[in-house]
């Protein structure tokens, strides 16, 4: 990473203090779990900022285990049109959750996008979350894109459902951050219940962002407006309906590829308007 450099900049850069903030989202995909690691390491536990593209267990658990000081890290954030991550998409295991959890307590800013396969029960997904977030809780910034597959065989017949946070994940959320100023939901079960017990359980929430959350209506937005004028608003595909029919593409899809997402979310990062 900093090989090509003379030798009075290479010494400087093994100085721990620059490398306290590392953007590494334009890593290209070979290197992309070797670049941060080494960033760890040149660190020596002074890290306070993390943006990568692509993450895995082993990486996940060496962020937990050497970046006590850290406070804002960014994961794997996916933007439109971008289908980058199609090639390593993050599904971290409840052991490498959990070690990243007990080593970042100083934590403020969380950016996480991950899609798991679980294969009993809802509870295990809900687990991740929880351990999640409860382990951070000077947490002001919350970027939330997790999501999980379940699928089911009983004879001949294969089911799937798709897993989003729900009303009960927002009350775990409200209960274990209390100083949240700004939360973003993307592909999250959020109706007009759950707008109205973020209204009245957030009072510190200055800013809410909710994405491809298709299962709100128009009198739920305005009656959350009018309760909180002092929280700014912004949606995007939320309207009752939307994400419902991306949902059955989605599962669709994920019967034609059972071992892959990629197919699903190929199509719906290409026609998110269409289906």
């Amino acid at each position: 990473m900093v090989g090509s450099v003379c030798q009075k900049w290479w010494r400087a850069s093994l100085d721990p203090g620059c490398w306290r903030e590392a953007d590494l989202m334009d890593v290209k995909a070979k290197i992309s779990v070797r670049a941060p690691r080494a960033v760890i390491g040149r660190s020596r536990g002074q890290l306070r900022s993390l943006s990568i593209r692509f993450c895995n267990d082993w990486l996940l658990e060496d962020i937990g285990k050497h970046c006590p000081l850290l406070e804002k890290v960014k994961i794997d954030e996916v933007e439109e049109g971008d289908l980058t991550f199609l090639n390593k998409s993050f599904s971290p295991s409840i052991d490498s959750i959990k070690l990243f959890v007990q080593g970042c307590r100083q934590l403020r800013s969380l950016n996480i996008f991950f899609v798991v396969w679980v294969v009993h029960c809802r509870e295990e997904f809900t687990e991740m979350v929880r351990v999640l977030i409860s382990g951070f809780p000077n947490l002001v910034s919350l970027y939330l894109d997790v999501s999980a597959v379940r699928c089911t065989e009983v004879g001949t017949v294969v089911s799937s459902e798709v897993l989003k946070i729900d009303i009960d994940d927002i009350r775990f959320i409200i209960e274990h951050l209390p100083n949240l100023e700004c939360l973003v939901l993307k592909r999250a079960q959020v109706t007009d219940t759950v707008l109205d017990v973020i209204g009245r359980g957030m009072p510190n929430l200055r800013s809410l962002s909710l994405l491809y959350c298709g299962y709100l209506t128009g009198e739920g937005l305005r009656a959350l407006q009018a309760a909180r004028k002092d929280l700014h608003v912004t949606m995007k595909g939320c309207m009752k309906g939307f994400i419902t029919r991306q949902t059955a593409l989605l599962l669709q899809l994920c019967l034609l590829l059972p071992d892959t997402l990629e197919g699903a979310y190929f199509y719906l990062q290409q026609f998110p308007d269409s289906m």
